[in-house]
């Protein structure tokens, strides 16, 4: 059961840092359902229900410094740039990815602040709690992670080897493994999609290297495709949705998700 203090601390945030919360269930393992108006809750939020699965002190305490961020910018609310290794193993089959997200400058800042020691970044191991926290929350989402080989999906199994890390350019990136439940062969094609369905995190692959393949048989390549532009409908969706909490559609975040190809003799 949720502790009733930490309940009532969360219930009563000021409209900034219910923003951060709606805003990011890679930080936080709650969800927001479908809107109404209790009239137990603040008049500036609007929510049905909360799930306060594994919330703990630590995350709040960390949205509480939400409070010290500039007002909510428009939507999508947090920006990864992405990474990925995909790990073959001696049969020429992939077994895992690692991802590698960094986050854009006003969410790393949010993350870690207050959790450094003598004017110093935070390190790992003090991050090591968040990453958890990160990872028990990503889990519900299927790790923002669509895996398919000749068009079908592949099930993932548990990440390991999360970590959080703090750049010297002050960035935060979270790293982790993510394994197949089973290893497949690269044939005739692999294709790997990082989004989020509701568009609240806007993930891109990096420019350059977004995708090493490691272990991978000899002729193995990997290119990428980009998203076509969004059609007129829904370029106004979101246009409609920008500075606000409400999410552009449940599948929204696939219209505008790079493609990366990777396929093996």
């Amino acid at each position: 059961m949720p502790n009733k203090d930490l309940a009532n601390t969360i219930i009563n945030l000021p409209p900034i840092t219910w923003s951060c919360l709606a805003a990011s269930p890679l930080a936080y393992s709650f969800r927001i359902k479908d809107v109404n108006q209790p009239e137990a809750l603040p008049p500036h939020i609007f929510i049905k229900e909360i799930r306060l699965r594994q919330f703990s002190a630590f995350a709040a305490a960390a949205c509480l410094c939400a409070v010290a961020i500039s007002p909510a910018r428009a939507h999508p609310h947090v920006w990864v740039t992405a990474r990925a290794e995909m790990i073959f193993d001696a049969t020429g089959k992939v077994t895992a990815l690692r991802h590698s997200w960094t986050f854009d400058e006003a969410y790393s800042s949010f993350q870690v602040q207050g959790l450094g020691t003598d004017g110093k970044m935070p390190t790992r191991e003090q991050l090591a709690p968040l990453a958890k926290v990160n990872m028990d929350s990503l889990a519900e989402f299927g790790y923002f992670t669509v895996l398919k080989v000749g068009g079908k999906a592949q099930d993932m199994g548990a990440p390991s080897h999360e970590h959080l890390d703090v750049g010297a350019d002050k960035l935060v990136t979270l790293t982790y493994d993510l394994p197949l439940s089973a290893p497949v062969a690269a044939k005739p094609a692999m294709t790997l999609q990082v989004y989020d369905p509701e568009f609240f995190v806007q993930f891109d692959f990096a420019p350059q290297d977004a995708v090493t393949l490691i272990g991978a048989p000899n002729g193995c390549s990997n290119s990428s495709s980009k998203p076509k532009e969004l059609e007129a409908a829904d370029a106004q969706r979101l246009k409609d949705v920008a500075n606000t909490n409400e999410s552009p559609g449940v599948n929204f975040g696939i219209k505008l998700a790079t493609r990366i190809i990777v396929a093996c003799p």
